[in-house]
């Protein structure tokens, strides 16, 4: 949905649109652009509330935790 927001001219779907719905460009870039604006919208809004109600965690909290190598042992001295 972010994309549509930087849509152009160059976008085959505007010239689709365009020709098919019989639009001028300057009628058609009026459109379009409150259409992707909208949709962009729309796109972050749900993104926004969707994290909000599912919050995606981290994975790091859902591994148990792995042993730490013992580093605590007394070794002993080398001889001289």
């Amino acid at each position: 949905y972010g994309a549509f927001g930087v849509s152009w001219m160059n976008d085959s779907g505007f010239w689709v649109v365009s020709r098919l719905g019989g639009l001028t460009e300057r009628q058609m870039l009026r459109s379009w652009t409150l259409m992707s604006t909208v949709v962009s919208f729309a796109g972050l809004l749900t993104t926004l509330t969707l994290a909000t109600i599912m919050p995606l965690t981290n994975i790091q909290q859902q591994r148990p935790a792995s042993p730490t190598p013992a580093t605590t042992q007394a070794v002993a001295p080398a001889p001289k």
